[in-house]
């Protein structure tokens, strides 16, 4: 995640969490758990794709804009502003 707030690509297993996060060939490259073939060949198209790498690091760093403080601090402190009532009675 901090590496895709940065603008920088990424590669990982697709795992729930992973998943999530990145979306195959738009803002980060995933392949299958365990599987060192397909994530060495993730790896060398990004070694040998700069336009690659610039796309899916540029997408990465939109995706992840809703996860900044900016974007996420009122969200938060939303939800705990609506428990307080309730924590303060019980």
């Amino acid at each position: 995640m901090e590496a895709m707030y940065l603008g920088l690509p990424v590669v990982a297993s697709a795992v729930k969490g992973h998943v999530d996060l990145i979306h195959h060939g738009e803002t980060g490259l995933l392949y299958p758990y365990g599987d060192s073939k397909a994530c060495a060949e993730a790896i060398r198209s990004l070694l040998y794709d700069r336009k690659l790498c610039q796309r899916l690091g540029e997408q990465a760093r939109e995706d992840m804009a809703q996860f900044s403080l900016d974007a996420a601090f009122p969200a938060v402190t939303g939800a705990y502003e609506m428990l307080m009532p309730t924590l303060v009675r019980q």
